[in-house]
């Protein structure tokens, strides 16, 4: 991304939409120059990042996201977002027409959605959503066998995370996370989502296998292995998790992947993958409780 002339206008759309900013050249340089800040200020960026994926919301492709839709105007839903970063997806939300006070974002850290702030052109008026920074799998922050489950903050667990979550989306989470990682996340979103309620989202994952594949290391610093969960083992953790069910979705995966994920792999483990016939795909899921 060299050039400003390399960001598409298909990829200004939506930042046009928001901003109400119809100069596309106008805002094809500021995004430019938001990126080049951003790599400047930011000492880990993921490959998704760097390739400018937060320009476009991925929501509203998910059939589970339609439905609920279809449901805001009659029922007072309230929606989880995981993984929050930039804010793009929860933009799209409210221009949707979900009500803001029905809406909580989550992420680990603020710094991405800080940038999202930035990007969007909002932070004297930022999104009027409820947000909460910090890691929902730790019991500290959210341990549903307790009363108040957020003893940091009480207002949203008692109005979000006590099981009234009736959708949750987690785009491009999973696949950053150790297997023991996803499975206290899977976890934590079930105690937080409401009977018959939908987890839905998407994430990196493998084909020709139905285990999961260890790779890379996790960027918490822990040193921990990540996880490539295949449809069939992600069906079996929902299932022992205690969803009712989960549907997967395998999507091919772009070989222009390859040189944002090409740093992440460790030796040896991509030679081992393929030799056991296993390829990297898009896994796409929904659980529901």
């Amino acid at each position: 991304m060299a050039m400003a002339s390399t960001i598409s206008d298909q990829e200004l759309q939506f930042i046009s939409q928001w901003t109400k900013e119809s100069d596309v050249a106008k805002l094809r340089t500021h995004v430019l120059e938001h990126w080049k800040r951003m790599q400047e200020s930011s000492d880990h960026l993921y490959g998704c990042m760097k390739s400018r994926n937060y320009l476009e919301p991925r929501i509203n492709k998910f059939p589970a996201y339609q439905r609920l839709l279809k449901r805001i105007a009659t029922e007072n839903l309230k929606f989880l977002e995981i993984g929050c970063a930039f804010g793009t997806d929860v933009r799209q939300v409210l221009l949707d027409g979900w009500p803001a006070e029905n809406i909580l974002a989550i992420d680990i850290v603020d710094t991405y959605w800080q940038f999202g702030l930035d990007l969007f052109l909002d932070k004297t008026h930022p999104p009027p959503i409820q947000t909460l920074w910090a890691d929902i799998i730790d019991d500290a922050v959210f341990d549903p066998t307790k009363v108040p489950s957020t003893p940091t903050n009480p207002v949203i667990g008692e109005q979000f995370l006590n099981g009234r979550i009736d959708g949750a989306f987690a785009g491009a989470v999973l696949h950053v996370l150790s297997a023991e990682t996803v499975r206290a996340l899977l976890q934590k979103v079930f105690a937080a989502l409401a009977p018959g309620a939908t987890f839905f989202g998407i994430s990196l994952g493998i084909t020709g296998t139905d285990d999961s594949f260890p790779w890379g290391v996790t960027p918490d610093g822990k040193g921990d292995k990540r996880v490539l969960h295949s449809s069939g083992s992600l069906k079996n953790l929902a299932r022992e998790v205690g969803f009712a069910d989960c549907i997967t979705l395998e999507v091919p995966r772009p070989a222009s992947l390859d040189t944002q994920e090409g740093s992440i792999w460790q030796d040896g483990e991509l030679e081992l993958m393929e030799s056991k016939g296993i390829t990297r795909v898009f896994v796409g899921f929904e659980m529901r409780k």
